[in-house]
């Protein structure tokens, strides 16, 4: 039996669901946690039953040290940003890509705290960092619903991997209402990025004062599919920044530059998310746009 703890955004969710239509639903328990939660569920359960132990899409710790005591083989992959000076247990497999700018299907090895370069692709990988899968996501998910009892399809929950490749699709019923939800849902943010989204410099800007219960990702890809050579910012009730980099020529850490501005940015160096605090939103988009230059 294999236990699959996974993140539940999008790059979880669909690593998750790549792993159990590799593995076979009848070998798999599904484990949806957020990484505050990681620690305390390793420490208060027991793992005898499991052959083996994946976590998907859920960034490294800064201290390893209570994964030395599971009893089983840990295998972990995600794309996070890495603490250089970590120390990984005997029992820890750690899967990582050479780069977290780098959004191809190439995957490493962490081995003695080295990346090592595997021979091969990952489908693994792919799910985690390929938006737009060739699979078929109906025969994907078909059956692995009834391993997520905790996770409710919505639309939260994988938006935009699933959107482009159900869309002309027979798909089970379980993801019907979501992909209606999604059509709905992806008409109404494009009418709201249409209107309100201003270009500066190489910066494209919404001002949200509310998503609506809209995921901001939602807006942030509409954006980035409608200015392809621009960073998406978007401004929330003025108290939060949300910032993503889909374009593949611009090449910017986007973490290092707001963690310079005195922020504390979450997400990756191409896609991230800073309370603004005392800062002042008009000042922090001028900044980002004169750093970009």
């Amino acid at each position: 039996m294999h236990l699959i703890i996974h993140d539940v955004d999008r790059d979880g969710l669909g690593a998750a669901a790549m792993l159990v239509y590799k593995l076979g639903v009848d070998v798999c328990e599904l484990e949806p946690l957020k990484e505050k939660n990681l620690q305390s569920y390793f420490t208060s359960n027991k793992f005898e039953k499991y052959e083996k132990i994946w976590v998907l899409d859920i960034p490294s710790p800064r201290n390893w040290s209570y994964l030395a005591e599971i009893p089983k083989p840990v295998i972990w992959v995600d794309h996070h940003p890495l603490n250089p000076k970590a120390r990984i247990p005997e029992n820890v497999t750690f899967y990582h890509p050479k780069s977290a700018l780098d959004h191809t299907t190439t995957m490493h090895l962490l081995r003695d705290n080295n990346l090592v370069e595997l021979e091969a692709t990952s489908w693994l990988w792919k799910a985690l960092c390929v938006p737009s899968l060739e699979n078929d996501w109906a025969l994907v998910f078909s059956g692995i619903d009834s391993l997520w009892p905790n996770v409710p399809f919505s639309k939260e929950r994988l938006p935009s991997i699933l959107f482009e490749a159900i869309r002309n699709k027979v798909i089970p019923d379980i993801l019907i209402d979501m992909k209606n939800e999604c059509l709905r849902v992806k008409e109404n943010v494009s009418e709201i990025v249409t209107a309100g989204t201003k270009v500066q410099g190489k910066l494209a800007v919404l001002y949200l004062p509310d998503a609506d219960g809209i995921g901001l990702k939602n807006y942030s890809l509409e954006i980035g599919k409608q200015n392809p050579d621009k960073i998406a910012v978007i401004v929330h009730r003025n108290k939060l920044l949300y910032c993503g980099i889909r374009s593949k020529i611009i090449k910017f850490d986007l973490l290092e530059h707001f963690k310079s501005r005195g922020l504390e940015p979450k997400g990756h160096p191409y896609v991230c998310f800073a309370d603004l605090g005392k800062h002042n939103a008009q000042e922090e988009i001028e900044k980002l746009a004169e750093a970009v230059k």
